[in-house]
């Protein structure tokens, strides 16, 4: 197993995580990643300040065995993810990244994954921030951090 997908901070806490757009897009790329039987990993944000999982995506988690929950403290949550990796004997070379903050949390984590070599494909569709200047200036900030092994797609 080479791919897996990897959804960030769908909390209520975050207004981001509330549009139904973005919603719908995860939604999506959870089906895509079930459907190849893929594993994913759910990252939550400190869940007791920011809420946990949408009730909707954690509906389309349900019941499947490929699903690995991980808790952050930090923006970055690379190192917990390679932990449950690891842990979980996953062999991920590339992680199809959705959720948000784009411009903090998933940038800053898919940095923290490319630095330790693993490929990172973000999906726009998939995507959002509450950045108060915009989603357009949110892509921009996540875009001008962009190292080697992070794709938008």
């Amino acid at each position: 197993m080479s791919t897996g997908l990897c959804i960030i901070d769908m909390q209520y806490g975050f207004r981001a995580s509330k549009n139904l757009e973005t919603i719908y897009n995860v939604i999506k790329e959870i089906q895509k990643a079930k459907k190849s039987n893929l594993p994913i990993i759910n990252v939550e944000l400190d869940p007791k300040s920011f809420e946990k999982t949408c009730p909707i995506i954690k509906e389309f988690l349900k019941d499947y065995n490929k699903v690995f929950n991980v808790r952050k403290d930090a923006d970055d949550g690379s190192a917990e993810i390679i932990r449950k990796i690891k842990a979980k004997k996953l062999e991920i070379k590339t992680i199809r990244l959705v959720g948000v903050n784009i411009d903090a949390c998933v940038i800053s984590t898919a940095t923290g994954l490319a630095r330790n070599n693993i490929n990172v494909k973000i999906v726009q569709k998939a995507c959002n921030s509450e950045n108060s200047k915009g989603i357009n200036a949110a892509w921009k900030v996540a875009k001008a951090r962009t190292t080697k092994n992070i794709y938008f797609v």
